[in-house]
């Protein structure tokens, strides 16, 4: 029939349209959909997203932490604990966490002092 031609066309137009609006979208905010991932023992700070409804948040912290990363779970959030006291801390955000600079992962320090113990 004539009516499940243009139904069938109308599906294949539509998920063309669907296909092209995804990679619009992927490519216009390419730099804020991170693909990155924590290992356990990172260390990783966490945007204060309080200091954004302040009105004197100029000189405030705009990142908590250092906290180290547990594990990841099935969902793709991370467990971090604190450094200090070993707390649990909640689930944040994966675009609202960074890697902290000049840290290694407990991974990676385990090689090194493995490749030091031959010297």
């Amino acid at each position: 029939m004539k009516q499940d031609e243009d139904l069938a066309n109308i599906a294949e137009v539509l998920k063309q349209l669907r296909l092209q609006s995804k990679t619009t979208f992927e490519r216009r905010f390419a730099r804020r959909l991170r693909q990155e991932s924590f290992k356990f023992g990172d260390l990783v700070l966490v945007r204060n997203s309080q200091v954004k409804k302040e009105m004197n948040c100029k000189h405030k912290p705009q990142y908590l932490g250092p906290y180290k990363v547990v594990r990841q779970t099935r969902g793709g959030s991370y467990v971090l604990r604190e450094l200090n006291d070993g707390s649990v801390i909640p689930q944040p955000q994966l675009d609202r966490m960074i890697r902290e600079l000049g840290h290694e992962s407990e991974e990676d320090e385990d090689t090194w002092s493995n490749d030091m113990d031959d010297f």
